[in-house]
C-alpha cells in the first residue's frame, strides 16, 4: 500500500523520522504550505500497477529521496524502480539535489542487494 499526501500532518511526521535518524529534513514544508492552499490531497492506492507507476511519476521529478523500508520494499523497488532511483543519484552528481538515503536493517539475507545499491550511490 502506498499513502501519498500533501497534507503537512502527514509528511512533517515523516520528515521529522527522517531528521531522526540523521538523514536531513525534507525540503517539503514550504511547498506543502503553499500546495494546502490550493490543493490538499491524500491518496490510498492498493493496487501494484498504479503503486508503481504513482511512484515513477513522483521519482521523476525528484531531485532527493529518503526510504525506510523492509527488505521486501528494496526487493521491489530493485526490481520496479531502480532505473528511477539511477535518475536521481544521476541529478545529484551534476549537482542538482540531494540524491537518496535509504535506511534498512542489513543483515546476510539482505547483504548483495545493499551492495547493488551502495555502488550506485544510494
Amino acid at each position: 500500500m502506498l499513502v501519498y499526501s500533501n497534507v503537512i500532518e502527514v509528511t512533517t511526521s515523516t520528515a521529522m523520522y527522517f531528521k531522526s535518524c540523521g538523514t536531513g529534513q525534507p525540503q517539503l514544508k514550504k511547498e506543502l504550505k503553499r500546495s494546502r492552499e490550493e490543493y490538499v490531497s491524500t491518496r490510498i492506492l492498493e493496487d501494484e500497477d498504479k503503486i508503481i507507476t504513482e511512484l515513477r511519476r513522483l521519482n521523476s521529478s525528484s531531485t532527493k529521496l529518503s526510504i525506510c523500508c523492509e527488505y521486501g520494499g528494496m526487493q521491489m523497488g530493485y526490481k520496479y524502480l531502480f532505473d528511477s532511483y539511477l535518475n536521481i543519484v544521476g541529478k545529484h552528481q551534476k549537482g542538482e539535489g540531494e540524491g537518496m538515503r535509504w535506511i534498512i536493517n542489513i543483515n546476510k539475507e539482505n547483504l548483495n542487494l545493499v551492495k547493488v545499491y551502495h555502488q550506485a550511490g544510494i
